[in-house]
């Protein structure tokens, strides 16, 4: 904002001022120029009439005193070099051509007659006029002119300073006059003059659509503290050209200042899509992101949202717009079956509302696949161990050994299962955290006797070999505390010599460690090996 300097203002108030001065001054002219060709002509009027007596009182008495050159200043005017104005030379009183009245009788031809009423020359009624000599003709006629003449001079000059104070008056109303006056006004810091005449050039049809100066009578404003006023200018600047990025940004700019949110959200809602869009980007807020897409699922979703920093988050799932009033995200919003429409907008802090995220989503559970379970269908040795492969996380196996199908109280699976000897139906099913079942597995196992050692014994077996090693504690966990597990990885001949293959692992504080080695079991004398891989090759020693 300008300072203002006051000796600057002085000026200018002195300049501006001056304007007004020479209206009044064309106002006192033109009535005074009025007062005086009245007053000139009202003399004119006077002096014929004065005249006249005189002169039938003088002619009537042979002494014609107009003829007279010591009296030729009766009755005679001047021109005076004064802006073309009139003047009348002030008659001469009969005291100033005859020195008493009471002389005037010496002056009559008739001596006989000495009374009253022959010393009042009263003129006889019978007795025509007498014809007025030339030389009085003409004398009339040039006071006539010069009245005639004074007064098209002084109605001259009235219409002139008329028409002068009409041209100043209408000078003052132009647009050029109130812009150029308000423009030195605004350059002087002094923006309450500025705007009185910028006001008014803003009416003019070349002020409604000039945009600088709607935005520099914006600045006045808002100096002025009238922000009403700013706000409705830079809107009917923004009526003329509706994508001035000059009034776009100082009208988003303003409700920053103001805290006002809200109307700086129907402002960026008002040009979204529109050329002006681009000029409010810095100003919007950046939609909400979320965790998960829109799409199809076959399982239920936490949906996450996050916004810029921090601000907060409304959402809604039935799909109506979302508003400060809607639900304020707190956690993760949970997407179960069925079809969703999830909208969600992020709002800063001072209300500031961003564009919409929408999301779709539709959920369909299928439920998991039939279990994959191994060995097939086959006669197998007792101990052979059976495993289901593809139990999904969140998911649970169940089975039964009788051929019935299995529910979700049949035997829970948790580890691989040794086949019975004899004829055995093994069935199997997966239900998953959504209640959801798969169709059943079934495999119809045929197991002889000739085994004498189960995976199961074979591992008990193993661990009484451990023990006596010290390689495992009495309680079966690891000298170093670890829990000891032991996992069938299969059946297989080594040297000649059918044995289990086991995975040994150790585990503690919810951390298993695998072991470098495997365990193998003879499956006819429960005799226990140390086994390795070499290059794809397992290689038993003796344990």
């Amino acid at each position: 904002m300008r300072t203002i300097n006051r000796e600057d203002q002085m000026n200018n108030d002195d300049r501006f001022n001056s304007s007004d001065e020479l209206d009044e001054e064309i106002a006192k002219s033109v009535e005074k120029l009025v007062d005086e060709e009245t007053s000139v002509a009202r003399a004119f009027v006077n002096r014929d009439a004065g005249s006249s007596v005189n002169t039938d009182i003088y002619t009537n008495n042979n002494h014609d005193i107009a003829g007279n050159p010591d009296n030729d200043v009766l009755g005679r005017t001047q021109m005076i070099p004064d802006i073309g104005k009139t003047q009348v030379i002030p008659d001469v009183t009969k005291t100033q051509i005859i020195p008493d009245i009471k002389d005037a009788a010496k002056y009559q031809s008739d001596g006989n007659t000495r009374n009253s009423r022959s010393t009042r020359n009263i003129p006889d009624r019978n007795t025509p006029p007498k014809p007025e000599s030339p030389k009085h003709n003409d004398k009339k006629n040039n006071k006539t002119a010069i009245m005639l003449v004074s007064g098209i001079v002084g109605a001259a000059i009235i219409v002139f300073l008329i028409i002068a104070l009409i041209i100043n008056s209408n000078k003052k109303n132009s647009y050029e006059y109130n812009y150029s006056t308000g423009l030195s006004f605004y350059n002087a810091g002094n923006y309450s003059d500025a705007l009185t005449y910028w006001e008014k050039a803003s009416k003019d049809a070349q002020g409604r659509k000039n945009i600088e100066l709607k935005l520099k009578m914006y600045e006045c404003y808002i100096a002025a503290g009238k922000r009403d006023q700013a706000v409705d200018i830079l809107k009917d600047a923004l009526s003329y050209d509706k994508y001035n990025q000059k009034a776009l940004t100082a009208l988003a700019q303003y409700y920053v200042n103001q805290k006002d949110g809200t109307a700086l959200t129907e402002l960026l809602r008002k040009y979204k899509g529109t050329d002006g869009e681009k000029h409010l980007k810095e100003y919007e807020v950046s939609m909400p992101s979320a965790s998960e897409a829109s799409g199809k699922y076959d399982k239920v979703l936490e949906l996450e949202l996050k916004s810029e920093n921090s601000y907060k988050i409304y959402y809604t799932t039935d799909g109506l717009a979302v508003t400060t009033k809607s639900t304020e995200y707190t956690q993760p919003v949970r997407i179960e079956s069925g079809k969703t429409t999830v909208k969600a907008v992020a709002v800063d802090n001072i209300g500031t509302m961003s564009y919409e995220l929408e999301l779709k989503f539709d959920i369909d559970y299928k439920g998991p696949d039939a279990p994959a379970v191994t060995p097939v269908t086959g006669t197998y040795d007792a101990g052979t161990r059976i495993e289901i492969t593809n139990i999904p996380d969140g998911a649970s196996a169940y089975y039964t050994l009788d051929g019935k199908t299995p529910t979700r109280d049949s035997t829970l699976y948790t580890e691989a299962v040794s086949m019975p000897e004899g004829n055995t139906v093994f069935s199997a099913i997966i239900i998953d955290q959504y209640n959801m079942s798969s169709s059943v597995t079934k495999r119809n196992y045929n197991v002889g006797v000739s085994t004498k050692y189960t995976f199961d014994e074979a591992v008990d077996r193993l661990k009484v070999a451990m023990t006596a090693r010290h390689d495992l504690n009495k309680d079966g966990t690891s000298a170093d505390g670890g829990q000891a597990k032991f996992t069938y990885y299969k059946k297989t001949s080594i040297a000649n010599v059918e044995m289990y293959i086991t995975f040994y692992d150790i585990v503690k504080n919810g951390v298993t460690t695998r072991q470098t080695y495997y365990f193998g079991i003879d499956v006819a004398t429960g005799k226990c090996y140390k086994v390795y891989d070499q290059n794809g090759t397992l290689i038993a020693t003796e344990y």
